[in-house]
């Protein structure tokens, strides 16, 4: 059975009791009127309260299970592998917790998802601004290694 509000485009939401239009409601399953029952600023503040819950460590393992299917533990497996540092320019990664060039980040490879390990958020931008492919590195390498020496231009 169709509820008229649906038809008149309006629903109440389950948590604040009003009624809103429907384009204040987020799509879900195709149950029931297929929204949401809460309207989205209900659904954000529940969500901001949800978050000042949790620990920091229980929202980065949340993070990187969600995006790279890894948790905070794997994550320190790598870090402790890697000796804290980054296995491109090898210089020590910066663990303070400010986000700069320094920050270790998850490198993974876009066709599999696979993690590769943990860079510096300035080394794993270059090999993405290299397509990750290594013969476009080893070009870039080559061509460093010949014209990086070069007086030419201005330098």
């Amino acid at each position: 059975m169709t509820d008229l509000r649906i038809i008149q485009n309006s629903k109440v939401c389950s948590r604040c009791g009003v009624d809103k239009p429907i384009t204040q409601y987020s799509k879900k399953s195709k149950q029931g009127d297929g929204l949401q029952p809460r309207c989205k600023s209900c659904c954000l503040k529940d969500t901001a309260n949800w978050r000042k819950e949790q620990s920091p460590e229980r929202l980065q393992d949340l993070y990187l299970k969600r995006t790279y299917g890894i948790s905070l533990q794997d994550y320190h497996r790598l870090l402790l592998k890697q000796q804290n540092r980054c296995p491109i320019c090898t210089e020590e990664l910066d663990l303070s917790g400010y986000l700069t060039a320094k920050s270790p980040v998850v490198d993974h490879c876009h066709k599999t998802g696979a993690v590769r390990g943990i860079l510096h958020n300035e080394c794993n931008r270059g090999i993405g601004y290299l397509k990750d492919d290594p013969m476009v590195l080893l070009n870039a390498y080559n061509y460093l290694s010949v014209q990086g020496q070069s007086t030419e231009g201005g330098q």
